[in-house]
């Protein structure tokens, strides 16, 4: 019978077996509850999620989930920097090979139908020469038409939006906050956005 300590060491390659028998008993990583990654709801499409392992010589990869109910909760690993769902964009992300993930949720109809339900989950896969762990999962869920990031739609955001709808372009030097507004991703501030804004703005609070 192999002892629970030689085990793990059977899997490794020759100098990583000697360097784990030279540090003693081999240990593989964990992930307490404050080291685990922490949902998110955020204004302004962007999130970062974080990772705090034990351990040392570990790995990481990102897994992202979209929460279809016909992919019966499969789980990516991360090979892009670019999210797709049915041929569609909807995220940009960096870090997938570290403890810190950065997403940027795509703006437009489209994309961000998929964060204002709270369905995009990411989890971290640890791994060292002696084990994996993966971390419990986070969500994703952005409020895109919060404009003052006060977690509610209200009349402080309704007159920003009324503000970028008179100006109209996106390109004016003029337009407040990055164009924000432009919720439809179509370099103006236009009837689709007001569409999309008078939703989120009877709906008052953020998903």
């Amino acid at each position: 019978m192999i002892s629970r300590t030689l085990a793990p060491l059977l899997a490794c390659s020759v100098g990583t077996c000697v360097a784990a028998l030279a540090a003693g008993p081999c240990e593989p990583p964990s992930i307490p509850p404050a080291g685990q990654p922490v949902s998110t709801a955020a204004c302004n499409l962007v999130a970062t999620f974080t990772v705090a392992a034990s351990g040392s010589s570990a790995s990481y990869q990102w897994q992202y989930t979209l929460g279809r109910s016909n992919d019966g909760g499969l789980w990516n690993d991360w090979e892009e920097i670019l999210i797709h769902d049915l041929d569609k964009p909807i995220a940009n992300v960096s870090g997938g090979g570290t403890n810190t993930l950065r997403v940027r949720a795509l703006a437009g109809p489209a994309a961000l139908a998929y964060y204002g339900r709270s369905i995009v989950r990411f989890r971290c896969v640890v791994t060292n020469p002696c084990g994996t762990v993966t971390s419990e999962p986070a969500s994703f869920s952005v409020c895109h038409a919060d404009f003052t990031c006060d977690g509610m739609v209200d009349d402080s955001d309704f007159v920003r939006f009324a503000t970028a709808y008179e100006i109209l372009e996106c390109a004016s030097p003029i337009m407040p906050g990055g164009c924000s507004a432009d919720m439809s991703a179509d370099g103006s501030v236009d009837d689709a956005d007001f569409v999309l804004f008078a939703a989120a703005y009877d709906a008052l609070s953020c998903p």
